[in-house]
């Protein structure tokens, strides 16, 4: 990101976690942290369910877990 013309504000990783710790606070390292876990948990829970249901909706026995974890995958990045 750039802060002026010609002037770079962050050159790397940790020298921008020092900057914003310092320059907001320790706790601005965690921001958009919460909604970024609720993403993940909302994608887990669909992606469990759905597992489940499809491996016994494609009750094809041999090869049902595979089939269920394609579809549940796609299922939960849809959603």
């Amino acid at each position: 990101t750039t802060k002026g013309v010609g002037e770079v504000k962050y050159r790397g990783m940790l020298q921008t976690m020092r900057r914003v710790a310092k320059e907001e606070g320790v706790l601005a390292l965690w921001k958009g942290n919460v909604p970024a876990q609720l993403m993940v948990m909302t994608f887990v829970s669909v992606k469990f369910a759905s597992y489940s249901w499809l491996r016994d909706a494609l009750n094809t026995r041999d090869k049902a877990g595979l089939a269920a974890g394609q579809s549940q995958s796609g299922t939960s990045r849809t959603l």
